[in-house]
């Protein structure tokens, strides 16, 4: 089951980081109202129009200039900060000074006072925000506003992460088990002491690495150096499955071109989950029957759990009944080395009774660059309609 990493505090969410800083860059920091453009006319309607009791909006250009939010370096938090600097240049004689003596002396005071502020970071001219002082510069926006950039106010900031399963993080090899990426990130997270900043870059390294990958990463990116093809061939099938195999392949020629040959031995374990309803009550019931027969029991699953099913009249209209594969079943198959898009084909299953290998129409190598002389392939049973879909629609042969 999935478990959940909780932080000791609340951090901006790493994937919104720019939409934060497009906010903050069309609100005003002091009233918290939608920037306006400036009118260029100087007739007393315009002046009207424009907020009296806030500095930022109406006041000295000279001392209350308008700030400019950003996403900081790769550097600094590795772009999981904010940092806001003055929108004018400063004088060069005076860029040294406090900010104090440049700026009007309560103009950075709209930006709370934080623990987990910096020094460092505090420049006459600049600031890197934490993500507290940034939470409370976002608090009074209006919400409608807000959904102009994200559906939710709340998706811009995170407390927790969720922590996949081991069964998910670990490959076994033997005796020995080798765990991911990710559960090395995942350990920088648990107990983390530090501040939001750096906790933010922790997090934004956990989400980079994805296992499901079209491409492989670039030897500079260290977040995941196993990319999607490479983790179905070490962590799908290096594990007992009922939904994949892999076996030597023959040639065949008296199967048709989109038909892959399957032991019967081995279609009688690989399971297809199908949905239990009037139109295929009588099909699913027959293979229920034989193998409540033979095995004295099954299990479906039923409203998200398995149930032991020991009588056909037990059987309920929804129930998801896993059978073995049959004839016209479509598989997915992958010959390693994946060097072009054709290595992956959708095939059709016909059960033969054969043993220990898999059978292929010859014309259809050179896709696979087989040549029979102990080529291997790769098949995965797809257990939803919109998986048997994609294949039909996408890695077809005829397609």
């Amino acid at each position: 089951h999935f478990g959940v990493i909780k932080f000791p505090f609340t951090i901006l969410h790493p994937y919104f980081i720019s939409e934060v800083a497009q906010v903050l860059n069309k609100i005003c920091p002091g009233c918290k109202s939608i920037r306006r453009d400036r009118v260029k006319s100087a007739d007393s309607t315009s002046r009207q129009q424009q907020p009296r009791n806030c500095k930022y909006c109406a006041g000295s250009f000279k001392d209350y200039p308008k700030m400019k939010f950003k996403v900081s370096s790769k550097d600094m938090f590795g772009k999981t900060a904010i940092t806001v600097e003055v929108n004018e240049n400063l004088p060069k004689k005076l860029q040294n000074k406090s900010s104090r003596k440049v700026l009007a002396p309560d103009y950075w005071d709209i930006i709370p006072k934080d623990s987990q502020e910096e020094e460092i970071f505090l420049k006459p001219n600049s600031r890197v925000l934490s993500h507290a002082q940034v939470y409370h510069m976002l608090k009074d926006v209006d919400p409608r506003f807000l959904k102009e950039f994200v559906s939710w106010k709340s998706s811009l900031f995170l407390n927790c992460f969720p922590a996949t399963p081991n069964c998910h993080r670990v490959t076994e090899f033997g005796q020995h088990m080798i765990f991911d990426e990710r559960t090395r990130a995942y350990r920088k997270l648990v107990d983390f002491r530090g501040t939001a900043n750096e906790l933010s870059s922790r997090v934004f390294d956990c989400l980079k690495i994805s296992k499901i990958r079209s491409e492989k990463l670039s030897t500079k990116d260290s977040a995941s150096s196993m990319y999607g093809l490479k983790y179905i061939k070490e962590v799908l099938l290096g594990k007992r499955t009922d939904h994949a195999f892999r076996m030597v392949v023959v040639g065949d020629p008296n199967i048709k071109l989109n038909e892959i040959g399957v032991p019967c031995h081995l279609a009688e374990r690989l399971q297809v989950s199908e949905q239990l309803n009037s139109w295929n009550w009588e099909k699913l019931n027959t293979s229920c029957n034989l193998r409540i027969l033979e095995k004295g029991e099954i299990f479906v699953r039923r409203k998200g759990g398995l149930v032991r099913v020991s009588f056909m009249d037990e059987l309920q209209t929804g129930d998801t009944i896993y059978r073995p594969l049959n004839d016209g079943d479509i598989v997915l198959i992958n010959r390693p080395p994946s060097i072009h898009q054709h290595s992956l084909i959708a095939l059709s299953v016909k059960v033969l009774p054969i043993n220990s290998v898999l059978s292929i129409n010859p014309l259809i190598c050179p896709p696979f660059r087989g040549d029979f002389d102990g080529d291997c392939l790769h098949g995965y049973v797809p257990q939803s309609i919109d998986a048997r879909i994609e294949l039909h629609e996408l890695v077809a042969l005829n397609r």
